[in-house]
Formats: structure tokens, sequence, C-alpha cells
């Protein structure tokens, strides 16, 4: 039921120690070891509240660092040792930088019939593949620096889960709040026309998704102002934006997309033994427990999930409150609570809870409200084994360096989040290709599994056994012949199902007694399945099928690359930098292999 990725992680920390650390190293755990060996406290920003994007560019740094030989080695060209050297710095420089940044300032008036300046900006951090892809978050805190930090992030989290865009973020300084729906809806399409007017939103340029306090209606928004203004001549408009309704072009599961992928993301490694070893818990969610901070769209989806494959929530944190309850909290119960009462506060199924809900007794600590909420002022407080970032950039590096000495495991947002860009980017194609995931596959698929039935269902068969003295279940075989008859040396057909004839027997015979076990259990299985095809139909995929499949398989096959590269450098636990060496070998092929214009 679990996977074991291999003796690997200790085996390297080990060669790793053995090579490279002294003798006063040998006291620490395997992890600090190796982060002294790599040299990782010289990069790290002891500042409590460090820069978001020079935090970024640090994490950066320390993947570049680890990953320079490697793109040295590989680079197959005529030039020296030393040019190859300058080509990939040079190319890693281009890299890591903005490429663009919008700042833009335009007037609303209010429904009191006052007038009010709204500041917006939009950041496109690289375009080594178009377009660009990153939300629109709706916040006071939202800065230059913010959106910036944010739109490298989402260049390396599209690179670590292989779908083809360039990084962007938006962000509008407001609190939604403060705005009625009308005053939302001017301030969203107005933000819309400014950006079209720089050519910062376009199907093939920048497509823009929900954020913090955005969703299907400010997308749904954006999607109409641009398809009526800019986009009024492209049939491909309505793929200016994701995260849309249904009726507007949207796709089946993206909602939950993001909290689905934090799902997925912890299952991948709490499912495997050599991680959970070093961790010293045992695989599976089975008795786990876990908190979230933050119970928006990502911590509801995400609790829903666990919830469901048996780990337990005891505790939730929002901005104005948290609660505890240690035999466990109802995603349903409390998503209903927090919908008919504005807040989670005052749950009845659960008790206040004082502090800090991120130094909370639990396995699992999920951040899924907004950035640095884990510093070093905290870091040494927190409790829980493993880490899931599902917020973007919830841990300083200072903080980072600290789990890692403390054999914590973080989960890196960069991953971990990834399933809303994942799910965006089938949108997006969907949108471009005018037909929805299953339509032209769904009825052949699901008339297909019912002549299969069909076919079953009408097949009899027949039983071939050995001497009655020498019956093991091994010699029971079935021998198929070109008239649909199971033919044996007893010479008694069997029908599938119970309603058929009774089947012919000799009575008193060990031989006939024995022969009853296969054919019976045979039915039993065709039984099952005909009945499953009366109560589901054996239907074929439908889009939110085929939309969850994909993400699963995205989400696992990333998971395996980061354990890869985790072992291949020897990084034991720090994921985080697995994540962005995979992110950076990525980015820099396309750039190496595009070339560069006008240099």
């Amino acid at each position: 039921m679990y996977r074991y990725f291999g003796e690997l992680l200790t085996r390297g920390a080990g060669s790793v120690l053995a090579s490279g650390c002294s003798a006063a190293d040998s006291a620490l755990p395997a992890s600090a070891s190796l982060l002294r060996y790599r040299g990782y406290s010289q990069a790290v920003d002891r500042d409590n509240d460090p820069n978001f994007f020079s935090m970024v560019e640090g994490f950066f740094d320390r993947g570049a660092a680890i990953v320079e030989d490697k793109l040295v080695e590989d680079l197959k060209t005529r030039e020296s040792p030393e040019h190859k050297r300058k080509r990939v710095r040079g190319i890693l420089r281009i890299i890591k930088p903005c490429n663009h940044v919008l700042s833009v300032s335009f007037p609303i008036k209010r429904d009191t019939g006052e007038w009010e300046v709204v500041e917006g900006y939009r950041a496109q951090h690289s375009q080594h593949r178009t377009p660009c892809k990153g939300g629109i978050r709706y916040s006071t805190d939202v800065s230059v620096d913010e959106v910036k930090a944010l739109a490298s992030l989402m260049t390396y989290k599209c690179a670590v889960v292989d779908v083809p865009f360039g990084g962007a973020k938006a962000g509008v300084k407001i609190n939604p709040k403060n705005y009625s729906d009308t005053e939302l809806e001017k301030i969203t399409r107005r933000f819309t026309i400014e950006l079209a007017k720089k050519g910062f939103i376009g199907p093939g340029i920048d497509v823009p998704a929900p954020d913090m306090s955005t969703g299907e209606r400010e997308m749904s928004w954006i999607a109409d102002t641009f398809a009526t203004t800019m986009g009024h001549y492209d049939i491909n408009a309505h793929a200016c934006v994701t995260g849309k309704p249904i009726s507007q072009g949207g796709i089946h599961g993206r909602i939950s997309a993001t909290g689905r992928g934090v799902f997925h993301g912890i299952e991948n490694f709490i499912n495997e033994a050599s991680y959970m070893s070093l961790l010293g818990m045992s695989p599976g969610f089975q008795g786990k427990t876990f908190v979230i901070q933050g119970f928006g769209n990502v911590g509801l989806h995400s609790m829903r999930y666990l919830h469901r494959f048996g780990a337990k929530c005891v505790g939730v944190g929002e901005l104005d409150g948290s609660i505890w309850n240690p035999d466990g909290i109802d995603p349903k119960e409390l998503e209903e609570y927090k919908l008919a009462n504005g807040s989670i506060v005052g749950f009845p199924d659960a008790a206040p809870y004082e502090g800090s809900i991120l130094e909370a007794e639990c396995d699992i600590l999920i951040p899924a409200a907004s950035e640095k909420q884990l510093t070093k002022s905290n870091a040494h407080k927190v409790k829980a084994k493993i880490i899931a970032e599902g917020a973007n950039g919830p841990t300083t590096a200072e903080a980072d360096r600290i789990f890692l000495e403390r054999n914590i495991m973080v989960i890196p947002d960069m991953y971990l989040n990834a399933g809303g860009v994942t799910v965006s980017y089938f949108e997006w194609l969907k949108n471009l290709n005018h037909v929805s995931y299953g339509r032209l596959t769904f009825k052949y698929e699901r008339d297909s599994n019912h002549h299969l039935l069909s076919e079953l269902a009408s097949t009899r068969f027949q039983v071939s056994l050995p001497a009655p003295s020498s019956i093991t279940f091994s010699h029971l075989s079935l021998q198929c012949r070109s008239r649909r008859v199971w033919s044996g040396s007893l010479g008694n057909t069997v029908a599938p199902f119970p309603s058929s004839p009774p089947l012919s027997s000799r009575p008193g015979s060990l031989c006939v007694r024995t022969r009853l076990l296969l054919p019976l259990s045979f039915r039993c299985l065709l039984l099952l399945l005909w009945c499953c095809n009366s109560v589901f139909g054996f239907q074929g995929a439908s889009e939110k099928d085929i939309v969850h499949s994909g993400l699963a398989y995205t989400m696992e096959r990333s998971a395996r690359q980061i354990m890869r590269t985790a072992n291949k450098y020897n990084l034991g636990l720090d994921l985080r930098t697995a994540a962005y060496v995979n992110a950076i070998e990525k980015v820099f092929k396309v750039y190496s292999e595009a070339g560069l214009t006008f240099t």
C-alpha cells in the first residue's frame, strides 16, 4: 500500500557526512550537518520580516548554486569550459529578476457619491513560456514587492509541475469587505481595461486567475470586459482568464483544485515510507492529526479531502480567532457555520484556542493564509512534524533553516499549491479547443463498457479440473473456446448469473464440490459488475473525472521528480531546494535551447 523510495535518504546523508563534515558536526542531526556542508546558513536572511522578493531570490540562489556545475557539464556547445560557465551564470541571471511590472491608478465613483483612487499592480516575471500566468488578489497589503515575489514563485511553480506558462501576479490595494458588489464590479472591470491597454492581459499574453479575495465572479467580469472590448474580434477571448464559472467557459473541478492539490501533495509524501521513517512516523493518513491556518478556499478543500481519507482536523485558525477540538472538527459543519455567521469563532463543536494556532500540537500543519507566517520567532515552537505550505511563501528562509535542523519536513508551496495553476492550464486548453473534456468520448466509452458486460453476461463457462486427489487452487483453470463456451474434462457448463439453470453435479464427489468454488466466485464477480452497471451506468470519463485524474497524475509525477533530485544531491528533507533545482533546470533548458535575441 505504501511506497518506499529506498534507503537513499539516510544513505545519501551518511555519505555526505562521511566525506565532507567535521567531527564537530557528527553530534548534529543529519539535516543540520547537511545544511552546514552546503553553506546554507550563509545564504539565510536573518531578519524576522525579510523582503518577500529577496526571500524568493535567496531560495533561487541556493538551488542555482547546487545545480550550476551540472548545467555547465550538460551544456553541449563547442565553447571552452570557462565560456560555458559564463553562459550558465548569464542565463541564471536572466531567469532571476522580474521582467515587467505595471503600476496603475484609476478613479471610481462609490455608491455614496464620493470619488476614490484605487491602486493596482501586475508583475510578469518571465516570458520563457507564454502566456504568463498568475492570480489577482484584493488586499490592503498588496505592494510592488509582493506581486514581484509571487510572480517569480509562479514561474518556478509552473516549471515544477510542467505547466508551460511564465509567472505573473496582480494585486489591487483594497479591502473588498469595505465595498459593495457594484463597486467591486467597477473596480474589477476598470482594472481589466488598464491591463488590456498596456498589453498585460490576453489569451496568448497574460492570463490571470483567482487568488486571495477573488473568485469565479471576478473572473467572469474580467472575461466579459476583455471579450467585449479589446478582444472583440478574438475567438479565443474568453481564454484571457481562468477560474471562470462553467457558463463562461470554466471547467469542473477548478474551485477545489488548489485544495485538492494540497491533499495529493501531502499524500505523495506521507505514503513514502523512507520519508516517514526519517520523521519517526508511520506511512498513511490514518491516525494523523492536522491543523489549518486559514479557512478560505484552499483551507476548506484541503480539510475536506484530508478528513475524507482518515486524517483528523483538531484545529483551525483565522484572523479573528482560532478553534480547537482534539476529537476532530467536521469540515462540512464548520463550512455551514461560517457561511451562516461569517466567522469560525463560536463554532459549537469546538473550543476557542488561546495562543498561536501555528504552535498547536499536531502531526501536519497547513499554513493556508498569507506569506511570512513562519519566522525565526516561532519556528522553534512549531510542534508539527510535517509543514504543508498551502499558502504562497508562508515560511521565511531562517524558519526554513530551523525546521531542517529540527528534522521537520516542509513540503514547499511551489509544489504543494500548484493544483490551481494545473487545472487552470486545463481550463485554458479547453477554451482554446472550444470543446469540453470528455464530450467526444463519453458516450463511446459508456457504450463500450456496456457492450463488454453484455458479452460477459451472455457467455457460458465450464471448469476443467485434475484428478480429485490432486486438486489445488492453482489447478483451477478456465479455457476459452471459439464458440464462447469454456469447456473442460467434466463436461458441465456454468452460467454466470444466479438466474441461470442449476449446475449438474454428482453428489458425494470431492471433485464436484471443489469445482463449484471458482464458478460461484466468478458468477459473483460478474453479478457485481452487472449491478454497478445498472446503478452507475459504467459511464465514460466526465470532464470532472478527467480533471481530477490529470491533477493527481501531475502531483504524483512532480513529487517523484522532487524525491529523485533530493536523493541525487543529498538534500535530505530539504524538499524546497530540490524543487527549485528542478524548476531552474527546466527554465534554463528553455532559455538555452531557444537562444537569446539581440545580446
